[in-house]
């Protein structure tokens, strides 16, 4: 998945950087994971204690850093 702005740099994660998702995990506490929020992709950090509930869309497993 492309980032497509700079509205995910408080992750660090960049216009024009590649996440790769993985959908078949279980998200673990403080992991990063792409949820649907108002029907668009959100990236979360996971918090097992909150009681907020979510629509998991998969877990980054890496992020690739655009360098252009």
């Amino acid at each position: 998945m492309r980032v497509a702005d700079n509205s995910f740099s408080e992750f660090e994660i960049f216009e024009k950087d590649v996440l790769i998702i993985d959908k078949s995990l279980t998200p673990k506490n403080n992991q990063l994971a792409v949820v649907v929020q108002e029907g668009c992709f959100q990236i979360n950090r996971i918090d097992s204690n909150s009681k907020e509930e979510l629509q998991l869309w998969g877990v980054v497993t890496y992020i690739i850093k655009s360098t252009l």
